[in-house]
C-alpha cells in the first residue's frame, strides 16, 4: 500500500502552501497587529529607533491629528538657520531683476485676395437646375454636368473641385477650388 509521497516535490509545495494559508488566516482573524508584534520580537534589535527618535515620532503622530495652529513653534522654526545651502528659506535675496520688455508681435503678412469673377469667368460645365428644401432640414442645390448629378448643401465639396458657398433663392454661388475663382450660377429650366 502507498501512502501517496512518491514526489517530493509536490509534497513540499503542499507544504509550503498550507503553511502560508495559516499565515493568511491568522491575519485574518487576528488582525494586522498579530504579526506585526510576531514580526517586531524578531526583528527589534536590528531596526530598533533611538528614544530620542522614537519620542519625535509618536509627537509627530499626536500632532498631525491636532489640526490646532501652534504660532510659538512656527516662530521657532522661522529662526532656524538653514544649513543645507547657506541660503535662509525664510528671507528673499539677491537684487530684484528689472521685467524685461516683451518683444512686440510682427506684423502678419496680408494673404492675397481671393479672386471673385462673376461675369467674365469661363463657362465651368456645372448646370444647376433645382433646390430641394424639406422641412427641419438645410436647402440642398441639384447640379448636373457631363451626365452626372451632384447634389449639395452650403459647404460641399462637389467633384472634388467645387465648394458651394452660398444658396438662395434663385441662385447660388460656387467656388473652383483649384483655380480659386467664383461663380454665381442661375437656375436654369
Amino acid at each position: 500500500m502507498k501512502a501517496g509521497f512518491e514526489n517530493c516535490r509536490e509534497v513540499a509545495i503542499a507544504c509550503a502552501l498550507s503553511g502560508v494559508a495559516l499565515l493568511v488566516l491568522a491575519h485574518w482573524i487576528f488582525g494586522p497587529t498579530a504579526s506585526v508584534s510576531a514580526n517586531a520580537g524578531s526583528s527589534a534589535a536590528s531596526s530598533a529607533p533611538s528614544a530620542p527618535a522614537a519620542r519625535k515620532m509618536m509627537a509627530n503622530r499626536n500632532d498631525s491629528l491636532d489640526p490646532t495652529l501652534r504660532l510659538a513653534r512656527l516662530e521657532l522654526t522661522e529662526h532656524e538657520v538653514y544649513e543645507g545651502s547657506g541660503r535662509n528659506i525664510f528671507q528673499s535675496y539677491g537684487e530684484e531683476q528689472p521685467e524685461k520688455p516683451r518683444p512686440r508681435p510682427k506684423p502678419q503678412p496680408t494673404p492675397p485676395a481671393t479672386i471673385v469673377v462673376t461675369a467674365a469667368a469661363p463657362p465651368i460645365g456645372l448646370r444647376f437646375f433645382g433646390i430641394v428644401a424639406a422641412p427641419n432640414a438645410p436647402r440642398k442645390v441639384c447640379l448636373t454636368q457631363d451626365g452626372d448629378v451632384f447634389i449639395g448643401t452650403e459647404g460641399d465639396i462637389l467633384d472634388r473641385r467645387y465648394k458651394i458657398l452660398r444658396i438662395a433663392l434663385n441662385t447660388i454661388d460656387i467656388e473652383d477650388v483649384l483655380k480659386n475663382t467664383q461663380y454665381t450660377l442661375g437656375l436654369q429650366q
